[in-house]
């Protein structure tokens, strides 16, 4: 008679042994597949950025944005003299 839980012959965590190594095979296999998408989404982002028309909206928005500065520290500076 064998006791339950464990193996007939063999050593007696050889199954557990087995099952740790195909969940860590499958955990790593998972990493694997989430590295490789958020690498395709990063660089699928990076070429949006790069297009033409975003690149032009990027460059208007830093014109503006850099005008709003310069006007603001001129008004700083003519109340302060």
């Amino acid at each position: 008679m064998v006791a339950q839980g464990r193996p007939a012959r063999g050593r007696p965590h050889e199954g557990l042994t087995s099952m740790l190594d195909t969940d860590a095979s499958a955990a790593v296999g998972r990493l694997e597949r989430s590295v490789d998408a958020t690498l395709r989404v990063i660089a699928a982002a990076r070429s949006e950025r790069q297009a033409a028309p975003v690149s032009a909206a990027r460059r208007e928005l830093a014109e503006a944005y850099g005008a709003s500065r310069l006007r603001k520290r001129l008004e700083r500076e003519r109340r302060g003299a």
